[in-house]
């Protein structure tokens, strides 16, 4: 009787799978902070400070031309979860409109909001008296916010 599984299988899944779970995983945060950046009063440093430092670096990882293996990987763990596109290229297109953007968020708030990368150094270790962590913002508006938008935008 043969195994249940490949012969060939891998704790965690395959190292594509496993690849196809982290692109998933940044696209996912890169819809959730830009969302939320663009609902707050006020511009939380640490939430742009993971989404640009963090999620779009990450995510601008994801190859402009990716193999198909991966391609087909990331299809499949996007259908996963309901979103299907109308082909393969729609799904390319769309996910290079969001890694070039993603990688000018990385790149302005890396250059230009130094603000965020200092917030960024001591978020997770700067607590108050009652040990709850120090929220740092910045009133908008602020050409952050800006940036932010374009990205939330290739989510609509």
């Amino acid at each position: 009787m043969p195994a249940p599984f490949p012969a060939d299988a891998v704790v965690g899944g395959t190292i594509l799978s496993r690849r196809a779970n982290e692109i998933y995983g940044h696209y996912v945060w890169l819809a959730r902070w830009s969302d939320e950046i663009g609902k707050d009063a006020a511009l939380d440093l640490k939430k742009l400070a993971q989404l640009a430092l963090i999620h779009c670096r990450r995510f601008a990882e994801f190859t402009a031309t990716p193999s198909s293996e991966l391609t087909t990987a990331v299809e499949r763990r996007f259908a996963a979860d309901g979103l299907v596109w109308a082909t393969r290229a729609a799904m390319l297109s769309d996910l290079a409109a969001i890694r070039t953007e993603a990688t000018a968020l990385h790149a302005f708030v890396r250059d230009q909001v130094l603000e965020a990368r200092e917030a960024s150094k001591i978020i997770y270790s700067d607590t108050t008296d009652s040990g709850t962590e120090v929220i740092l913002t910045v009133p908008k508006p602020h050409p952050a916010v800006t940036e932010v938008a374009k990205l939330r935008a290739l989510f609509a």
